[in-house]
């Protein structure tokens, strides 16, 4: 008999829970203020709930998700982020009927088959918050407000910078796209083999890509944010998300690329970085989810703090 953990998967011992604890409880404190609720949803979901709210052409659905079959016949996939199972309660349980507006935000274990690493795991720990209802920028400046406030709290801001960008809508996004296409077809067999798959398939993924080469040549595509249509250019978020809440000194940075699995996102995005050791960090998303399952689904903006690598880590580094 085995008598260690599965690889990728680890113990929060006695010694460390404390550290587990300050960060839960200070995300609740700040969550419950700005009018959050607790939800908490099951850890399997059907296989589409996520291959539909992820793309499927995102790393995490062609290569991470941790799928098995039922004895019914049913695909059934651990869940590897939050957003999509909040949105399919929020639907099944019809929250969208009793407000206009639903706050949630959730903590849980979440599960990607991506290769261990120093900090990084295949079970993971995710803090989340989920705003559904209006589309409007003061609702994302209150997430990335809030979730400021939590790395405040947590006492982490001064090694953290804020980068604010958008990723238009269905109208310029599409014209981007080929925008892309068209830069890096030339450089097509410079790319890596994940990025030439990209290419033909989602070439917004190649902005977020880790290998070198296909960075250096990234940093040269032309940028969203220089190729917005009308209506973006005239209401776009990161324009005026930041308004409502100038008291807080968050400083903003537009970056050139895309955080990272903003594939299936639009609008603002928002990524919190620490600079050197951006490896040892939780890496801090906000994003703006539009259709999810259906064209009549509410846009819904989040904030996920995650995936979160271990507590001890950077918590010693305070």
């Amino acid at each position: 008999m085995e008598t260690r953990s599965i690889r990728g998967f680890h113990d929060v011992l006695p010694e460390e829970i404390k550290r587990w604890h300050h960060i839960e409880e200070e995300a609740k404190s700040v969550f419950e203020l700005h009018g959050f609720s607790e939800l908490r949803m099951p850890v399997l979901e059907f296989t589409e709930i996520f291959a539909r709210s992820l793309g499927t052409t995102t790393d995490i659905v062609e290569k991470e998700m941790y799928t098995f079959q039922d004895r019914d016949g049913s695909s059934l996939t651990l869940r590897p982020e939050g957003t999509a199972g909040v949105v399919r309660a929020y639907i099944e349980n019809s929250m969208w009927a009793r407000s206009p507006v639903t706050k949630l935000y959730y903590t849980g274990m979440m599960f990607r088959h991506e290769r261990p690493q120093k900090g990084r795991f295949r079970g993971f720990y995710q803090i989340g918050a989920e705003l559904l209802g209006p589309e409007e920028p003061p609702s994302d400046a209150e997430l990335i407000a809030m979730v400021w406030k939590l790395l405040e709290g947590i006492g982490i801001t001064k090694y953290l910078k804020l980068e604010l960008s958008s990723l238009g809508d269905g109208n310029c996004r599409p014209q981007y796209k080929e925008m892309l296409i068209a830069f890096f077809t030339p450089e097509k067999e410079r790319l890596c083999e994940d990025c030439r798959r990209r290419l033909g398939t989602n070439p917004l993924r190649i902005l977020d890509c880790k290998v070198k080469g296909c960075r250096e040549i990234a940093a040269r595509a032309p940028r969203m944010i220089d190729n917005l249509c009308g209506d973006c250019s005239r209401t776009a978020h990161s324009g005026h998300v930041v308004h409502p809440y100038r008291y807080v000194d968050w400083g903003g940075h537009p970056p050139h690329g895309l955080a990272a699995e903003l594939g299936e996102l639009i609008g603002d995005a928002a990524q919190a970085l620490q600079a050197g050791l951006a490896e040892l960090l939780p890496r801090v998303k906000r994003g703006h989810h539009g259709v999810i399952f259906s064209d009549d689904d509410e846009p819904s903006s989040a904030d996920n703090v995650g995936p979160v690598r271990k507590f001890r880590r950077w918590l010693a580094s305070l």
